[in-house]
C-alpha cells in the first residue's frame, strides 16, 4: 500500500531520528501482518544510524513479528554483532521474552557472550524462570564465587538466597559469602539476605553482632 511505502521510505532516510522512530512504530501499528514489514525492520535493525532506532527496530520484531525458530536466531545473531553495547543488551533482553523456559535459551542465558548491563538481569532470570533446573543452583553459586564484576556477584547472592530459603544449605553458603567474599559490595548483600531470609533463626542476631 501506498502509506506503507511512506512510512518505509520515511523511516529509512528521514535526517530526523524522531522522525525514522515514529514512522517505525507506525508502520508496525498498521501493517504487522505484512511480510514486508518485517524484513524492513530487519534491514533498519541492522543499518540504521542510531543506536535507539535499532534497538527499537529488534524489539518490535521480538514483541510483535510472529516467532520463528528463523526470527529467534536472527535476533541472538544481532545480539552479538551490533557495535553498540547498550544496543547488544537490549536485544538479548529481547531474546529472552521471544523464547523463555526454553533449554537453547537457558545456555544461552548462561554464556560469556552476555554484556554485563544485561548479565544481572539474565542471572534473575535463570533463578526465576529455571529454578527447578538440576544445574541452575550450582551455576549460580558458581556465578556468586568465580565471577569477575563484583554487581553480579552480589546479584547471583541474591538469587540464591530468595530462591533457596528453603534449601538447609544456604544459610551456611550466604554466612560463607558474607565472610570471604573480596567485594564489599557482595558481603554486604550476603548480609543483608541473612538478615531478611533468616531474621528469626536464633544463630542469626549473633553472628550479625560479631
Amino acid at each position: 500500500p501506498e502509506t506503507a511505502l511512506l512510512l518505509r521510505d520515511r523511516g529509512s532516510r528521514d535526517p530526523a531520528e524522531d522522525v525514522r522512530f515514529y514512522a517505525i512504530n507506525t508502520l508496525v501499528e498498521c501493517f504487522e501482518n505484512d511480510p514486508s514489514t518485517a524484513t524492513w525492520l530487519k534491514e533498519r535493525a541492522v543499518s540504521d544510524p542510531d543506536d535507539a532506532i535499532r534497538a527499537r527496530a529488534a524489539d518490535l520484531i521480538a514483541r510483535r513479528i510472529q516467532y520463528s525458530p528463523e526470527m529467534l536466531s536472527w535476533l541472538k545473531d544481532r545480539a552479538s554483532k551490533d557495535s553498540s553495547e547498550w544496543v547488544r543488551a537490549k536485544l538479548q533482553a529481547g531474546v529472552v521474552r521471544a523464547e523463555s523456559n526454553s533449554a537453547e535459551t537457558l545456555v544461552w542465558l548462561k554464556s560469556d557472550v552476555l554484556e554485563p548491563e544485561f548479565r544481572v538481569a539474565a542471572m534473575r532470570t535463570v533463578g526465576e524462570m529455571y529454578r527447578d533446573h538440576p544445574d541452575t543452583l550450582g551455576w549460580l553459586k558458581h556465578r556468586a564465587e568465580n565471577d569477575s564484576v563484583d554487581g553480579i556477584r552480589a546479584e547471583a547472592v541474591k538469587t540464591v538466597a530468595r530462591g533457596w530459603t528453603d534449601d538447609a544449605a544456604t544459610l551456611t553458603w550466604l554466612k560463607s559469602r558474607a565472610d570471604n567474599d573480596t567485594a564489599g559490595q557482595v558481603r554486604a548483600a550476603a548480609v543483608a539476605e541473612v538478615a531478611r531470609g533468616w531474621r528469626d533463626t536464633p544463630s542469626t542476631f549473633g553472628w550479625l553482632r560479631d
